[in-house]
């Protein structure tokens, strides 16, 4: 046999399946990943403080804690499982409390005043009206 029918006498090579499955897997939350997400949580609430106090790290690890527990609850709830709806209002008050008791802003945003952009419009049109009254001449 020469080398040209060895090559197309072969077999063909498997083709490789994909390392990744085509469907994802659906996340499963492990105590490992839920200590991440709480350390996660506490120096977000942490973050921009130069040098918390005792008593501020440990309402940010309170609010942590209720934060956590809520998120699961509301997971719960979106797999259709039964989740006890007080339960999960609690949960809610006790994690504006302590956001509060940290000063962080719970409630509703601030109107927005006037955007700058609509204010220096603002100007140019009255500026605009000035000029053509001005080019305009008395009445």
């Amino acid at each position: 046999m020469t080398a040209t029918n060895r090559i197309t006498m072969a077999t063909p090579t498997p083709i490789k399946r994909a390392r990744r499955s085509r469907q994802p897997m659906p996340k499963i939350r492990t105590a490992r990943s839920a200590a991440r997400r709480f350390n996660a949580i506490v120096r977000q609430l942490l973050a921009g403080r130069d040098d918390p106090s005792v008593v501020e790290q440990e309402i940010a690890k309170q609010a942590a804690a209720v934060m956590l527990r809520a998120e699961q609850l509301q997971a719960e709830l979106v797999r259709g499982e039964a989740v006890d709806p007080l339960a999960l209002v609690r949960s809610s008050g006790e994690l504006r409390r302590a956001l509060r008791a940290l000063g962080v802003r719970t409630g509703p945003p601030e109107k927005p005043g006037t955007p700058p952009g609509l204010l220096l419009a603002r100007q140019r049109w009255a500026e605009a009206e000035e000029r053509a009254k001005a080019k305009a001449g008395p009445g």
